[in-house]
């Protein structure tokens, strides 16, 4: 599967949210986010596809039995730790402090660094949280 194929088919799951549980739970969205994912891990700069990532195991770990929760949680977390550092406002709110525990830095050296913080600190919910 073609990386823009597999983000188009995750963002479409994501976005029926709306009309059901079905899009995020099918076993065809396994096997898409499992494309997606392997295209990812190969490209660590991909923050689309770490978002898409971490929103769909985000999405599954609300909607499923809670005894099946915490794989999911586990993913979302993992896949938000690459968010944060560039888009600190993409990962959910009820997930930032602990993804901001365990993301590593994006930049390299000091300045780059310093840069990242202010990014992390202007975050509405890291903010308040």
């Amino acid at each position: 599967m073609r990386r823009d194929d597999a983000v188009a088919a995750i963002r479409s799951r994501i976005q029926r949210i709306t009309s059901g549980p079905d899009g995020v739970l099918a076993p065809a969205g396994e096997i898409e986010a499992e494309a997606l994912a392997d295209l990812a891990a190969k490209n660590p700069d991909d923050i689309e596809a770490a978002y898409l990532l971490g929103s769909w195991h985000w999405w599954r770990h609300q909607l499923m039995p809670e005894e099946e929760q915490e794989p999911e949680l586990t993913a979302a977390v993992t896949w938000f730790t690459r968010v944060l550092p560039a888009r600190p406002d993409l990962v959910p709110a009820e997930l930032q402090s602990l993804v901001a525990r365990i993301a590593e830095p994006r930049g390299r050296g000091p300045v780059a660094w310093s840069e990242e913080a202010m990014l992390r600190a202007s975050a509405p919910s890291l903010r308040s949280g």
